[in-house]
């Protein structure tokens, strides 16, 4: 693995498996959760100890709590190997479950958590097929539809809703990807697709969700992920990267977010003190030596990086903006403001030679602007981004601040 974003994904995906271990534990409700949705990886993550046995229902199940009984739910349906007894068991708590008032009082019941509302689906579908089943099933519709009709539902529980939906009528749905999601919902969505479950009336934003959800992954904080949500996570991202890495990440925004790292990245460039022995310098002086800087970072990441590619001339101009990267359809100019006053003139230069540098070919289609400004003059960063990025061909624009260890 020689990819620098391979290697991270890879390093989140682990994550994500040790995450997913801590719930192996019998008739733990995530544990559960996580085998019935990760059922093509369950072998690769753990030796599973989660199902619900004798001993579990003597020490621990409590026919009065629902999440006891959601989690029985869940074991009976996942498990192969479930005796009647257990089965029965569920179906009497279940019954027992039936007669509450689910919706008054202040109470928090089964239909405003999906998580546990799945189990008790799931335990309904393992039962015998017979007229009482089919009571039990139908009760269940009416219950979710009320739950609906009451709104207030997040993104992330309308789609765990539309799924539940479909378990218990045993069918898909069409569905509308969204333009923005999150890491959770765009994982949810992704899963849904995948196994059948849901299918897009837009397929064509697809590439756009998966690939907004490997990006997202990227800068999680895997320890934050809230338990129900990491197997969703985790079955989603392992099936957009089997289907390829390169695929998936050809979005420029790749570019502006590597980039965009530039100031923090320079912690530990050396201006060593004069008074120490043998003192190491790297000046910063130039553009040169912005795009020398700006070579290293982008190189391990897009093997195609082109330095100084020759575009066709317009009219008696030539243009050779600094960087390109073809498979991504996209230029990278590099700008250095030694003084306040420097910015006028970059935003000209830009404005001009951008209408040089998209006019005559069809290889490339946007120009993603760095400016390093060696001034700090940072109360100028904020009319240059507004002017440039209103300029058409103009993806982005980073302007970072000299390290401070460097000579202004």
């Amino acid at each position: 693995m020689n990819n620098p974003i391979e290697y991270s994904l890879s390093s989140q995906i682990e994550e994500l498996y040790k995450k997913i271990r801590s719930f192996n534990k019998k008739g733990n409700l995530y544990g559960l959760f996580s085998y019935h949705i990760l059922s093509e990886l369950v072998s690769q993550i753990t030796d599973w100890h989660i199902f619900c046995d004798d001993d579990w229902i003597k020490k621990s199940f409590d026919k009065d709590n629902v999440y006891n009984v959601a989690e029985l739910g869940y074991s009976t349906y996942l498990n192969n190997n479930v005796d009647d007894k257990i089965i029965a068991c569920f179906a009497g708590a279940f019954e027992n479950l039936k007669k509450r008032d689910l919706f008054s009082g202040s109470h928090v019941t089964f239909p405003y958590n999906p998580l546990v509302f799945l189990g008790l689906v799931l335990g309904i579908k393992s039962l015998p097929k017979s007229k009482k089943s089919t009571e039990y099933s139908d009760w269940l519709i009416s219950v979710l539809k009320e739950r609906l009709k009451r709104g207030k539902i997040t993104q992330f529980q309308d789609i765990f809703y539309n799924y539940v939906g479909v378990e218990l009528r045993n069918n898909n749905i069409s569905i509308t990807l969204p333009e923005d999601s999150s890491l959770d919902e765009s994982s949810f969505f992704i899963w849904g697709i995948k196994k059948g479950y849901f299918t897009p009336q837009n397929p064509s934003r697809l590439d756009s969700l998966e690939s907004s959800l490997l990006y997202s992954l990227l800068k999680t904080d895997i320890h934050q992920i809230e338990p129900e949500k990491a197997s969703i996570i985790l079955s989603a991202a392992n099936s957009v990267i089997s289907g390829g890495i390169n695929r998936i990440l050809r979005s420029p925004s790749v570019i502006v977010d590597i980039l965009s790292k530039f100031e923090s990245s320079m912690k530990r460039w050396r201006f060593d003190n004069d008074a120490l022995d043998s003192p190491i310098k790297w000046p910063i002086k130039s553009e040169k030596e912005v795009q020398d800087i700006l070579w290293i970072i982008l190189r391990p990441y897009f093997g195609d990086l082109i330095d100084e590619e020759t575009l066709p001339k317009l009219g008696h101009s030539s243009y050779k903006p600094d960087f390109a990267i073809p498979s991504l359809r996209t230029l990278v100019e590099v700008k250095f403001a030694k003084k306040r006053t420097d910015f006028k003139d970059i935003e000209k230069e830009i404005m001009q030679d951008s209408v040089g540098y998209l006019t005559n070919t069809n290889d490339y289609e946007r120009i993603i602007v760095f400016i390093y400004d060696h001034s700090c003059s940072t109360q100028e960063h904020d009319e240059t981004k507004r002017s440039l990025k209103k300029v058409s061909g103009i993806e982005d624009v980073i302007i970072v601040s000299r390290p401070s260890q460097l000579p202004s």
